[in-house]
């Protein structure tokens, strides 16, 4: 529940609070409270529950305390950090079972507290040189020149052939929203293949 949600819920119970002091019955106050909030106002449920908690004397708006055990991360923003410094491909079950948290647990202080999402990397055949790119121009300059010459089209011959590699480089990455996403560079013809 967000901090602007638990304002609302504060806010609606103190309504219920006056309307009960002013002697209003459930039906009367949530009829008003439609009035005023529109689709906004909580069920009448949660109207006859505060209702009857401030006839029998309670005072406070806020939620009682609860036993259980304390809702803390202990620095796990900070630990997911560093994890996240050395592989930014890590999955949000090997990050939970490396930790010691439950795999929710993780996913929310990966999204909420630490505003990262998890992309997949833009694909590029693999990483060119300088030298590599420019002979790559000068070479389809080429081939296209010779395509649109007449007869150039009665020679080219094409095929597929499918390969399945050793290596399976990872697909995404965690990164901050609206951060840089990294690649993932295709294989080559000299990559280990089957």
């Amino acid at each position: 529940m967000s901090e602007g949600e638990v304002n609302d819920f504060l806010a609606f119970r103190a309504v219920v609070q006056f309307l009960v002091l002013r002697g209003k019955s459930n039906t009367e106050i949530h009829r008003e409270m439609v009035e005023a909030y529109g689709d906004k106002t909580p069920s009448s449920q949660f109207v006859s529950k505060w209702a009857l908690r401030f006839r029998r004397g309670r005072t406070w708006l806020e939620d009682d305390a609860r036993s259980g055990r304390p809702q803390t991360t202990g620095g796990l923003a900070e630990r997911i950090q560093m994890l996240l410094l050395e592989q930014p491909f890590e999955s949000v079950r090997s990050m939970a079972d490396g930790l010691g948290f439950s795999r929710e647990t993780v996913r929310l202080v990966l999204t909420r507290q630490l505003h990262m999402s998890k992309f997949v990397l833009h694909w590029v055949p693999h990483t060119l040189n300088a030298e590599q790119k420019r002979m790559r121009v000068e070479r389809a300059t080429e081939i296209l020149e010779h395509l649109q010459s007449p007869g150039g089209r009665e020679n080219v011959v094409t095929g597929d052939e499918t390969w399945v590699y050793h290596e399976h480089p990872h697909d995404s990455m965690w990164a901050v929203s609206g951060g840089d996403v990294g690649t993932r560079v295709a294989h080559t013809i000299n990559s280990k293949k089957r």
